[in-house]
């Protein structure tokens, strides 16, 4: 069963959106500025022709932060920065062929990327809210590519 996103939920929320620049990215910006979301990106520089560029993403921003993953100094200062109620994890190195040439950039990219970012939300919390965690997943998952996770806000 698919249900539509609530747009009450969305509403008013600080979304931070890893890999905001990629294809998934870019599209998953703009359903979340039509449900009323402001939406902060941390990514590498887009491509010149890709879909971030071409669907002019960057002017509908609350904020886009272009910052490697990898450096866990800079995703924690834009962490601190957004104040996000929402993260949306989409960063990634997804290219097979990629991670055959480069498989320790890549893990350096998949996992400690993304310990990085759970390093910065470790113990912080914006007064009066939430924290919510989804996770951008492959599509050769079978299951859906987003979930919702509410933390306890514990460390």
């Amino acid at each position: 069963m698919t249900r539509a996103p609530d747009s009450a939920f969305w509403r008013g929320k600080r979304v931070l959106l890893t890999g905001h620049t990629g294809f998934k990215g870019a599209w998953t910006c703009l359903m979340l500025e039509a449900l009323g979301a402001d939406v902060i990106g941390l990514s590498l520089s887009p491509a010149e022709l890709g879909a971030f560029a071409q669907l002019g993403i960057a002017a509908r921003l609350r904020a886009s932060y272009m910052v490697d993953i990898r450096d866990a100094a800079a995703v924690a200062q834009v962490v601190q920065k957004a104040q996000p109620d929402v993260v949306i994890h989409m960063a990634a190195q997804a290219l097979v062929g990629e991670g055959y040439r480069d498989p320790a950039g890549t893990f350096a990219t998949n996992v400690n990327g993304t310990i990085h970012l759970l390093q910065a939300l470790r113990g912080w919390r914006r007064r009066g809210s939430d924290r919510h965690l989804g996770q951008g997943l492959s599509p050769r998952c079978t299951r859906p590519a987003l979930h919702r996770e509410r933390c306890t806000g514990r460390a």
